[in-house]
Formats: C-alpha cells, structure tokens, sequence
C-alpha cells in the first residue's frame, strides 16, 4: 500500500531499485484505465494510438519522478535556503512534462483538422524545455547574493510563464498570420531563458524579488502590446518593430530612473 499514498522526496530516494520500476510502472499505466474506458470503443482504431501516446508520455513523465529523486545528489532534494527542493531539481520536474504536453496540443488539433496549429502550439514547449541545458544558472546558488539570501533565478517562475505566453502568442501569431509577432514572442521566450544574459544588460539585479516583479511585469507589458496591435489590427505609420523598440527604451529609462533615485537615497 506504499504505492498508493502521498510519499516525500526522502521515502522515494530510499525505494530499492524493485521498489522504483514498480512505482514507475504503476504511475505509468493505472492512471491509464480511465483513458482505455473512455476511448474503449476506437481501442483497435489508428486514432487509439494518437490519442494514447500524449497521455503515455505525461504519465511516464509523472512516474519518473522516483528516478528523478533516487539518483539526484541529496544536496539537489531538498533546498537548504528555500522551502521545496533545490531550483535545478524543479528544472527536472517541470521539463519530464514537457514532452507529453507538448505532444498533446498536437494530436488534439490534429482531430480538429489543424494540426499546423497544433505543431505551432507544441512548439510553446521548446524554448522552456531548454532550461534543462541551463541548470548551471537556474540553481540555488543565483539566491545567494553578497552573502544573503535573495529570490534568484527561480526556474518555476521563467518556465511557466515562458509557456503560457508561448501559447497564447502562438495563437494568436498563427491566427492573424504574423511572422513578425511570432519572432517576437520566440524572443521574448528566449529572453526568459536567459535571465543572467538579462541581469548584465538592465541596470537592476533581478535576482532581487522586486525587480524580477518588475521585469516580468515590463515583459508581460510587451507581450500584451504585441497582442494588442494584432487583435486590433491597428491602422499606424510605423511597424510594430518601431513601437517595441521605443516602449522597450522608454521601459528601460523609467528603470534606470529608480535605480538611479536608489542610489542617491
């Protein structure tokens, strides 16, 4: 019955190797049976096999986790400066859904006859997934700064936001046909794929708590600038790479002003 109830990351670290491919293929394909019931009529369809591939992949994704925790250094678990586990762990944990994810918005706009919708959506799900390439800038050492403890590179914040705008800007791109808009939301994606990149160009850290609030709200800014203009269809003199250039710089002067007046204070 240990299987079945909510277990610590310490509880699944000390399952024997037998213990962790039984919890591994328990959490891969129980959570199956209601999917086989609800799709039992296509079970021999080619559509069976589309449908049950997305939902294979998050499963395995979700019952990975034992691995994930076994074989981590016990100094990744748990975070000896944060509640929760370390930041490089969470990159782990949120990328191993990321296929599935990904893989889902496909095969669901594939039956509703648009799967070039569906790619572009999947696509929301690469540029996050990349953090895992980065866990050398997302770990607990970007919350220590001169000593103290700060907010840091916290990948679950970049990541999530990083997708939900992907997904939204991705729609939204493809519906109005706009390349342009699209190159700006795989910039503003990027952008939050490299925050260290980030922190050496702004004249603020945004390790900081506030400041990272205030750079995610000026990106968050932007975004809706970008959807604005395309939901809108605004007739304007200038092109939309104008308008972004010159909100980004007046951003970017009200920053240095605060940082500015800080200083003086």
């Amino acid at each position: 019955m240990k299987y079945f109830k909510i277990l610590t990351p310490q509880e699944l670290r000390n399952f024997s190797k037998k213990e962790s491919i039984i919890y591994f293929l328990l959490y891969t394909f129980v959570p199956f049976i209601p999917v086989l019931l609800i799709v039992r009529e296509h079970i021999f369809d080619q559509s069976f096999i589309l449908t049950i591939i997305p939902f294979l992949l998050i499963f395995m994704g979700n019952a990975s986790l034992v691995f994930i925790y076994k074989y981590s250094q016990e100094s990744e678990v748990l975070s000896k400066i944060h509640p929760g586990c370390t930041y490089q762990l969470s990159v782990l944990l949120l990328t191993v859904y990321f296929p599935g994810l990904s893989l889902f918005f496909v095969v669901f706009n594939y039956f509703l006859d648009n799967l070039i919708l569906g790619i572009i959506l999947g696509c929301s799900f690469i540029i996050p997934f990349l953090t895992i390439f980065r866990r050398n800038i997302f770990n607990d050492s970007s919350a220590i700064l001169d000593e103290e403890i700060v907010f840091g590179y916290n990948p679950r914040f970049y990541m999530i936001i990083s997708v939900c705008l992907g997904l939204i800007g991705y729609y939204i791109s493809f519906r109005e046909s706009s390349i342009v808009a699209m190159a700006m939301i795989i910039l503003i994606q990027l952008i939050l794929l490299f925050p260290d990149l980030m922190n050496k160009i702004i004249p603020v850290d945004i390790r900081l708590k506030e400041y990272f609030l205030l750079f995610i709200s000026i990106i968050i800014i932007i975004f809706l600038i970008i959807i604005l203009i395309l939901n809108n269809n605004l007739a304007l003199n200038f092109n939309l790479y104008s308008i972004l250039k010159w909100v980004f710089i007046g951003i970017l002067s009200i920053i240095f002003y605060k940082w500015y007046i800080n200083k003086i204070k």
